[in-house]
């Protein structure tokens, strides 16, 4: 009877390990996805406030400043 006692401890003893190994590396993976996605999210609006601000070109916007400037009609450039 003692030896069923002790095997049914030793047997919820580990259950409740892996549960609690299971639950860790849960939120191990939530931090590591809120860092990413903190990460993305700080290079989305670094790159569109940059690009409100004119900093960063689209073809586009290197085109039209091109002809404001006036150097698109001193040189034959290409667009893709």
């Amino acid at each position: 009877m003692i030896g069923f006692q002790v095997a049914k401890i030793k047997y919820e003893q580990n259950l409740m390990e892996k549960e609690s190994w299971q639950k860790m590396q849960k939120i191990d993976d939530e931090i590591h996805l809120a860092k990413e996605k903190s990460k993305t999210d700080a290079e989305f609006y670094k790159v569109a406030y940059l690009q409100v601000s004119g900093k960063i070109y689209s073809p586009d916007n290197a085109r039209s400043k091109l002809y404001e400037n006036g150097f698109i009609n001193e040189c034959k450039c290409k667009w893709a």
